[in-house]
């Protein structure tokens, strides 16, 4: 249920509204009183208020149901579904109601609450940076923002000079030092490719206060979704609930370790492993043969070796698999393998005279020689109808490196890479990264044998695809590119100058249509620059032509 808070404010269409249910709604009602942690949710372009029902029934049934000592409220504001993409006046007023909001909100409680966390969704998130970016603005209040499919790179679709004013001011303002320096952070989420409104290219960010990350590289979301999708996609509201209840269960440290948690959680399993004691013998890691399985359990002691990688596969129920207890600084990726599985991947050369230890007992490990996994490189060119030789391979060391090299591809290009496994016993994950974005494999068909990548090339940079395997299984995999979604991003990246386009032809036809004296043509094209959803080019084409007669 959305329930009026009783905000009064000179905002015609606006509304700030409480999202709850069952109980909680009845307590509102009686007390008019909040007193949990705030979230604040921001629709975008045409949205509604509505969108906040997905995390905000998640948010509520889990409380309900842990019996946890907090709980939280949902706020979420109505616009009236306005058109903000097309207009920067639009965002602007809505800013400035997302400003006293946050005051009215934070009036509200009898007791200060210790932060806000910010959801936004396309323009929302960049309605939230306009109005934190503000020096009226307490930065304090700020815990988190979370931005599902926001362009914060540039407007999707520039209809006036203040649309490029406003990105240009935000990207100046959050550059300072008082950003940079201080605990907000922005994470930026993409729906992937299939996002027909917001490409992926502009959900990211040169800020250093933004990370940016793709729903099927997100441990146990794994799936793109649309724009709008993104919102209620149930894997990803899951995964956005635990990152919140982490929040509420680790108040004092989140700020303090804000940046840790969200790679924690964005770009690994989303907890801590514990460390692992030193309880009975240790075993040297020569009782292990070097790039194969080891069959030996027990605690495993693995001293600095430059060149050599450590892989862990085991199930999820364990929390101790490999830690360092002498050093925090090793860079341990942590991830899901399966449902079931997550493996741990380290580089040893990267943990300065560090001893590791790892748990075989729960786990397999495979020490392995850097120069063994990799396979040769694969070579992609950006031509019509060009694809990979089909490769075939063995992963025998519990994993394989393929280098991809997109030569010759200057612009943002697809490609689709088809796996089939020749076992069908044991986990495996085929996981591609480029420029700091990974995307792990996807289901084709109800085979678990058979699974895609779509991967996306930037300006020719190469990219690793590596294969996670607990068995000995053989593959064929093949790359081509998929020229459906190529030229579908290479239109979505052109349409930001399309109302530029479309004023300058309007333009050349009043010309014309003044010299020959049609009235009819004029008022014609100005029709069609309303249809387009422009008024600014209806006003500028009509002044025009009134200035000629």
């Amino acid at each position: 249920m959305y329930m009026d808070v009783g905000f009064k404010h000179d905002f015609n269409g606006y509304s700030l509204l409480l999202y709850g249910e069952g109980l909680y709604v009845q307590k509102f009602l009686q007390d008019k009183k909040v007193d949990g942690l705030p979230i604040i949710f921001v629709p975008g372009n045409a949205g509604s208020a509505k969108q906040a029902r997905s995390i905000g029934s998640v948010l509520q049934n889990k409380t309900d149901l842990r019996n946890t000592p907090f709980h939280f409220d949902v706020f979420t504001l109505n616009f009236n579904e306005q058109f903000s993409g097309l207009s920067s006046s639009f965002l602007l007023k809505q800013a400035d109601f997302l400003e006293v909001s946050v005051k009215f909100v934070s009036k509200m409680y009898e007791n200060p609450p210790p932060g806000i966390i910010f959801i936004g969704h396309s323009m929302g998130g960049i309605v939230i940076r306009e109005v934190v970016r503000r020096p009226s603005f307490d930065m304090k209040q700020v815990s988190l923002i979370l931005t599902f499919a926001t362009p914060h790179l540039k407007p999707p679709i520039i209809v006036d000079s203040g649309m490029y004013k406003l990105w240009r001011d935000i990207e100046t303002a959050w550059n300072e030092t008082r950003f940079t320096s201080s605990h907000v952070r922005v994470v930026s989420i993409s729906s992937g490719l299939k996002d027909e409104m917001i490409s992926e290219t502009l959900t990211r960010s040169d800020n250093p206060t933004v990370y940016h990350y793709v729903t099927t590289g997100i441990d146990r979301v794994w799936v793109e979704a649309d724009h709008q999708c993104i919102v209620w996609c149930n894997q990803l509201v899951r995964h956005t609930s635990r990152l919140i209840f982490y929040y509420a269960e680790n108040m004092e440290s989140f700020r303090q370790n804000i940046d840790s948690t969200i790679k924690m959680f964005y770009s690994g399993v989303g907890r801590e492993l514990r460390p692992i004691l030193r309880k009975g013998e240790v075993m040297d890691a020569t009782v292990c043969p070097e790039n194969e399985a080891c069959n030996k359990k027990g605690i495993i002691e693995i001293s600095k070796s430059s060149g050599i990688i450590i892989l862990t596969i085991g199930n999820v129920s364990n929390y101790q698999l490999i830690s360092s207890q002498q050093h925090d600084s090793c860079s341990l990726e942590n991830r899901y393998l399966s449902e079931n599985s997550f493996y741990n991947i380290l580089e040893s050369k990267e943990c300065n005279d560090v001893s590791l230890l790892v748990n075989t007992n729960a786990s397999k490990l495979w020490i392995i020689n850097s120069s063994q996994i990799y396979l040769s490189p694969l070579t992609l060119q950006s031509a019509i109808f060009q694809h990979a030789e089909a490769r075939r391979f063995t992963v025998s060391k519990g994993m394989r490196r393929l280098k991809i090299n997109f030569f010759q591809v200057t612009q943002t290009s697809v490609f689709v890479v088809s796996i089939v496994r020749k076992c069908t016993d044991g986990d495996f994950r085929a996981v591609f990264e480029i420029d700091g974005v990974q995307r792990f494999d996807e289901f084709l068909t109800k085979e678990k044998t058979q699974r895609i990548i779509r991967i996306l090339s930037h300006s020719g940079k190469s990219g690793i695809l590596t294969f996670f395997d607990t068995e000995k299984c053989s593959y064929d995999i093949k790359i081509q590119q998929d020229w459906k979604n190529t030229v579908k991003l290479a239109l979505l990246e052109w349409v930001s100058i399309l109302p530029g386009l479309i004023f300058c032809c309007l333009c050349f036809f009043v010309y014309i249509a003044t010299k020959i004296g049609n009235t009819f043509i004029v008022f014609a094209m100005t029709g069609i620059s309303t249809a387009a959803g422009s008024p600014l080019l209806f006003k500028r084409v009509l002044s025009l032509y009134l200035q000629s007669i």
